[in-house]
C-alpha cells in the first residue's frame, strides 16, 4: 500500500500543470478582452480551452502555444477550444473576420460559422483570411504561402466545396451554390498587431460568436 501511495505521489509531482495541457496561446492587443479560462502571468494573458476573445477597435493577435497565430479583426468575437491530446483547434465565429497562419502535420482543425463548417485538411501550411457578414456572405482568401486545402460544408444543407490552395471565394448568403470570386477586402486591415503588448484580462467581452446564435451586427467586408 505504501509503495502504491509513493508511486502515486511521484506521478502527481511529475505531471504537468492542467493549464499547460489545455493552453491555446497568449493574447496580444491594446484593447481586446478575454472571458473564460485565463492564466495571468508577468507576460500577459494565456487563454485556455473554452475561452472567448473579443477584439476591440484594433486587431488582436493570438500566438498559439503549438506554433503559429490567429489575427482577430476589429469587433470580432471568437470562441476557442482545443483537444489536450491532439491539439486540434475548434474556432467559433459569428460575424466578423480573422486570419490564420500556422502549419498542421496530422491533426484536423475546424472553423465553425453560422452557415458553414470549415475543415482544415492536414498536412499543410494554412494562411487564410475568413470573413462573415451579417447577410451570411462568407469570404475565404488565400494569403502568401498558403498551400493547404479546406473542406467547406453547409451546416443546414448538403452543399460542399473544397477550397484549393490559391483560390479566393465568396459564398453568397451562406450557401455553397452562391459561390463567386472573393472581394479584395477579406480579412483584417493592415494593422501591426504583432507589436501590440500582451493583454491584461480584466474586462469581459460581450457574448462570443456561437454557430447556434443568430447573427448580430458587426464588421462587414
Amino acid at each position: 500500500m505504501k509503495k502504491h501511495l509513493l508511486l502515486l505521489g511521484v506521478a502527481l509531482a511529475a505531471a504537468p500543470p492542467l493549464y499547460a495541457q489545455n493552453e491555446i496561446g497568449e493574447v496580444f492587443s491594446s484593447d481586446a478582452s478575454v472571458r473564460g479560462s485565463v492564466v495571468l502571468s508577468g507576460h500577459g494573458a494565456h487563454v485556455l480551452s473554452g475561452s472567448q476573445i473579443s477584439a476591440g477597435d484594433g486587431v488582436a493577435l493570438l500566438k498559439l502555444e503549438r506554433g503559429g497565430e490567429l489575427r482577430i479583426c476589429p469587433k470580432t468575437n471568437l470562441s476557442l477550444t482545443v483537444d489536450a491530446n491532439t491539439k486540434s483547434l475548434v474556432v467559433g465565429m459569428n460575424v466578423g473576420a480573422m486570419e490564420l497562419n500556422y502549419s498542421l502535420l496530422s491533426s484536423v482543425d475546424m472553423v465553425i460559422t453560422p452557415d458553414f463548417r470549415l475543415q482544415l485538411i492536414s498536412p499543410g501550411n494554412f494562411h487564410l483570411a475568413i470573413s462573415v457578414a451579417p447577410s451570411g456572405d462568407t469570404c475565404m482568401r488565400s494569403l502568401p504561402d498558403n498551400d493547404a486545402s479546406v473542406f467547406v460544408a453547409e451546416m443546414m444543407g448538403n452543399g460542399a466545396y473544397q477550397l484549393s490552395p490559391g483560390k479566393n471565394v465568396l459564398f453568397k448568403a451562406g450557401r455553397i451554390s452562391g459561390v463567386t470570386d472573393a472581394p479584395s477586402a477579406c480579412g483584417c486591415p493592415d494593422l501591426k498587431a504583432e507589436k501590440l503588448p500582451p493583454i491584461a484580462a480584466n474586462q469581459a467581452p460581450p457574448p462570443c460568436a456561437n454557430p447556434s446564435h443568430n447573427r448580430n451586427s458587426g464588421q462587414q467586408y
